[in-house]
């Protein structure tokens, strides 16, 4: 019988998704919901709430979001564990992690990190693709960085013990964050692949992998098929073993960005196809490193 590995993903807009259509993480019509994820054994989840840029009071919108994902935690304390500092993975539930994708919620007042945090909020990513108070996005023409303000905030974050996620963010806007904050700071990158397997914006480049390596940080293999390159499974496969080349083997992981993305690779509906890639990476690197890659590597922070 196959050995099923601990998953775990750092990086979904379930509760987004959920929030404005109305539905339910137990069973919905998206990528992830709890049914699917006690089937293949996911055990660790970071959920991530997503507000569009551009509309009227984000926080507010947020705030709102946030009450939906503990109100469906509540709803299913029977599978998930809600994880605001050290967890115990023994006791059989799935842990969720609640994250924001994008800065532009603080709507530019430092007090509203706080109050994310009092909320249960324990990683940010600083930008979405254009720009915000904090910085400028990984697809911004004007290739500029953080601002003082979001400067600010990353030094907020590592004081409280926020992981700082710099997917999105305009590569001088990483080298930023790595110049402002601790060598000992793990930096994570939730859902980004290799620009040098992909030359998208969104991804890393070699240097920015390194980076996060000597930090301990954190890569998560991103599955929209414009930063993986390609709409078949062995692209997934090309960013693996380019990362794990540069010495990622202790940082690689999962950010499928399951109901983030419409465009997923040929075979992959949501979380019920991820055993295919479960498989291929036992099949071409062995159990240790197909473990690692699939879960044990995020697991260590959380635990």
């Amino acid at each position: 019988m196959e050995k099923k590995f601990f998953i775990a993903d750092a990086h979904c807009d379930t509760i987004s998704k959920i929030y404005e259509n109305g539905e339910a993480l137990y069973e919905n019509s998206g990528h992830l919901d709890l049914k699917r994820a006690r089937d293949i054994g996911l055990s660790l989840q970071l959920f991530a709430v997503w507000v569009r840029t551009g509309e009227d009071s984000p926080f507010k919108k947020a705030s709102e979001m946030i009450k939906t994902y503990h109100e469906e935690c509540a709803k299913n304390i029977d599978i998930v564990a809600k994880i605001r500092s050290k967890w115990d993975y023994e006791d059989g539930k799935i842990g969720a992690v609640l994250t924001v994708e994008g800065g532009h919620v603080l709507e530019g007042k430092i007090e509203n990190l706080q109050a994310l945090y009092d909320m249960g909020v324990r990683l940010m990513t600083l930008t979405w693709n254009g720009e915000n108070e904090l910085g400028f996005g990984a697809v911004s023409k004007k290739g500029e960085g953080l601002t003082p303000f979001g400067i600010e905030v990353v030094q907020k974050m590592e004081q409280l013990g926020m992981f700082i996620d710099i997917s999105h963010l305009s590569e001088k806007g990483f080298w930023e964050v790595m110049e402002n904050t601790k060598d000992e700071t793990p930096i994570f990158a939730t859902h980004s692949n290799s620009k040098s397997i992909c030359n998208h914006p969104r991804n890393l480049t070699d240097e920015q992998i390194k980076a996060i390596i000597k930090r301990n940080g954190y890569i998560g293999l991103n599955l929209c098929v414009d930063y993986l390159g390609g709409n078949l499974l062995s692209f997934i496969n090309k960013h693996t073993r380019h990362i794990l080349e540069l010495g990622g083997e202790k940082v690689l992981g999962f950010g499928f960005d399951f109901d983030g993305t419409d465009d997923l690779p040929r075979g992959i509906r949501g979380l019920e196809d991820v055993y295919k890639i479960t498989r291929k990476l036992r099949k071409v690197y062995g159990e240790i490193i197909a473990e690692e890659i699939c879960g044990k590597n995020l697991q260590r922070f959380f635990k």
